[in-house]
């Protein structure tokens, strides 16, 4: 199986990264200034800042010269470590690089997804065997997009949207897409909509923050663009990638709670909403961009300029439970940026460097891994089939993995590698309780048969429970579970009390409360930038999650951190001990 690689060895090509880029300059002008007008030795943080800022740009020479300055400072993070391991090999101090590789792997107690990938960044910087054929000469700023499973290559180029097909290497019968939109320098990417003849496109807002929209098109005339609402809405969504067979579309933003820059991040589209909006986890996930998904059959790939890689922007696949990630070889990535991976039917692969100056074919061929096939029904109450269930099956009970959805007849088919002997199923439909659990391979392929309850009242993800009245003594600490996100630090992980050994009443203001500790840790992610002190809190009589911040043990404390919360988030509410 070959596929498509866009790459590029100049700053700037996605428009999208633009503003990051000025910010990201700007501040390391703002730092060089100030150490200019100084007086002496610079402070420990200004070269703290240019080492960052330098990193974030790919700049590793500069970034290693200001981390050596100060990496043995207390204010360095773990990660600093790892900027500074990366930034060495990528400009060929690769003894020193590995020194501190171990030193971060230490201070993180091991980081078995970075180990991985810089074994693959040191094998790759071996390989040079793989032709590289020069093609045609290009004239575009900017060539990225995606392959869809109909075989047609969707593209933005110089902030045109175009649709094609790729015949014997070649990029051929190229159209224009016309999206109504009043400034093409303001659009991003688009993908296919989940309903026929719908697009979902990114958009640059007068605000200056690019969004989602859905558009659909109706006898021959599009209709009003709606935007999509993924949340938080001063960050960026950019980059989506609908799966029509999953029905999800994977995208890109820097909302606040993720791993730092731009995340990678999945919704599902259900009933004409978009649900389960979910970041894709550290495996995944630096502290600097993920960006441009694609699929390449059961391999979810995307670029990245935060993992262990070949320098600048490179390619990684990962299986689509996203618990491995690997860096594609060399050549096909390479100290450019590599910005995208295409799927193709036969083993060449054309590969764009978006330079404005050249185009390569390359040669490229990854393993398949075989698949089985998982198949079931789900019923009622009354044995009646339903239809539109969310099934998703995971490796390791985390809400991320293989999706699908029972048809009329309540039936699901849904194709999964062979490498997983157990499987955890997780069955979601509004209106009923959601189950969860696990089956090994052989159940799978024989066929369930699985009932849902239904609800009497539904519950959003994180609806408001009001129960403001409440002894403090049933909140009681939260404690690991088989559906908690795995993390390889426990200095991310939400803060704890033991609540039996208090004989103090406590406050809490309340950001949000579900009946899943899975939603309630995704909650708390997304908020505990904002929230540095929230935690994860149990009602253990109603089986209620609670994520939500202390609030002292009298109502003068609790009413001050309440008037500080409710400025950040207006819908906080105040949970009270009722011996008060």
């Amino acid at each position: 199986m070959g596929f498509f690689v866009v790459s590029t060895t100049a700053e700037g090509q996605l428009p999208e990264l633009n503003l990051q880029v000025d910010q990201t300059r700007d501040e390391i002008q703002t730092v060089t200034e100030l150490i200019r007008e100084g007086s002496g030795t610079p402070e420990v943080g200004f070269i703290l800042s240019l080492a960052r800022n330098y990193y974030k740009l790919d700049q590793y020479d500069e970034a290693q010269e200001y981390y050596l300055q100060i990496i043995d400072q207390p204010l360095c993070s773990p990660l600093d470590f790892k900027a500074l391991a990366i930034s060495l090999f990528q400009t060929g101090s690769y003894s020193l690089a590995e020194e501190f590789k171990n030193i971060y792997l230490g201070k993180v107690n091991g980081d078995s997804g970075f180990e991985l990938l810089w074994g693959d960044m040191t094998l790759g910087r071996l390989r040079s065997d793989v032709e590289t054929k020069r093609l045609s000469q290009t004239n575009y700023n900017s060539v990225y997009g995606y392959l869809g499973a109909d075989g047609l290559a969707r593209l933005s180029i110089d902030h045109g949207a175009v649709s094609g097909e790729i015949l014997c290497n070649q990029l051929t019968a190229f159209s224009a897409i016309d999206i109504p939109v009043t400034d093409f320098n303001r659009l991003g990417s688009y993908t296919i909509g989940p309903k026929e003849n719908s697009l979902i496109y990114s958009y640059e807002g007068d605000d200056g923050y690019y969004s989602l929209f859905y558009i659909e098109q109706k006898k021959g005339k599009w209709k009003k663009a709606r935007k999509i609402d993924l949340g938080e809405s001063l960050a960026h969504y950019i980059h989506p990638m609908f799966d029509p067979d999953l029905g999800v579309l994977y995208y890109s933003s820097d909302r606040t709670g993720g791993e730092g820059g731009f995340d990678l991040y999945s919704a599902i589209h259900v009933n004409g909403n978009w649900a389960a909006n979910s970041n894709l986890g550290r495996l995944v996930n630096s502290d600097k961009n993920e960006l441009l998904p694609s699929l390449l059959e059961n391999r979810f790939c995307f670029t990245s300029n935060g993992h262990p890689g070949q320098g600048g922007y490179d390619v990684y696949s990962a299986t689509r439970n996203f618990s491995e990630v690997r860096l594609i070889e060399a050549p096909f990535n390479s100290s450019g940026n590599e910005l995208m991976v295409l799927s193709m039917s036969h083993s060449n692969a054309l590969m764009i460097c978006s330079d404005g100056k050249s185009s390569n074919l390359v040669d490229i061929v990854i393993d398949k891994t075989p698949l089985e096939t998982a198949k079931g029904i789900i019923t009622d109450g009354n044995n009646n089939p339903v239809s539109n269930v969310l099934v998703l099956l995971s490796s390791n009970n985390i809400e991320s993995g293989f999706f699908t959805q029972t048809d009329a007849n309540g039936h699901f088919r849904i194709e999964v590698p062979d490498t997983v002997s157990n499987w955890f199923v997780r069955i979601m439909r509004n209106g009923y309780q959601p189950r969860s659990m696990e089956y090994s391979m052989a159940e799978l392929e024989n066929g369930l048969k699985i009932s849902l309850n239904q609800e009497k009242e539904q519950k959003s993800d994180m609806e408001q429970v009001y129960i403001v009245n409440s002894p403090s003594r049933n909140v009681i600490p939260t404690t690991p579970r088989n559906d908690q996100p795995t993390t390889s630090s426990t200095d991310n992980q939400p803060t704890v009390f033991n609540e039996l050994e208090s004989q103090d009443s406590r406050y809490y203001v309340i950001f949000g409360s579900t009946h899943s500790y899975s939603s309630a840790y995704s909650f708390w992610e997304s908020w505990k930038g904002k929230f540095p002190n929230a935690e994860i809190l149990q009602y253990a009589e109603k089986g209620i999650y609670r994520v939500g911040e202390y609030a002292g043990t009298s109502k003068e404390e609790a009413m001050q951190v309440y008037r500080n919360a409710i400025k950040i988030k207006s819908d906080v509410w105040l949970l009270r001990p009722d011996n008060q």
